[in-house]
């Protein structure tokens, strides 16, 4: 296990280095804060509080979901590189027939 955790760790910080540069690390925080920025103003103002003032911005469904995949990109890189895990990624997977309860026939052979 310690071979492929080695692997996956050298994968994301190079083979030739033994950390995380901080250069990485700041390039990582700028892209979450880019992101972040498209919609920050409305969830400030009409997600979590609802302010008389408007958003700046109404952000776009393009906004949301570009935000939420940098969200999950980092949260991928960074959860193996402190845990040793790896995610693909963090979508829920249906894991068995969750529409069965709705079904007449169960229990019959």
């Amino acid at each position: 296990m310690k071979k492929y955790a080695a692997n996956d760790f050298y994968s994301i910080i190079g083979s030739n280095n033994k950390s995380l540069s901080p250069e990485v690390i700041e390039i990582d925080i700028e892209s979450l804060n880019a992101s972040a920025s498209t919609v920050e103003s409305f969830l400030d103002r009409r997600v979590a509080h609802f302010d008389r003032r408007p958003p700046s911005r109404m952000p776009t469904y393009d906004d949301l979901h570009g935000c939420l995949d940098v969200l999950e990109r980092l949260t991928v890189k960074y959860h193996m590189l402190l845990t040793a895990e790896s995610y693909e990624t963090l979508e829920p997977a249906v894991q068995y027939g969750f529409l069965d309860i709705f079904r007449d026939d169960i229990g019959e052979t």
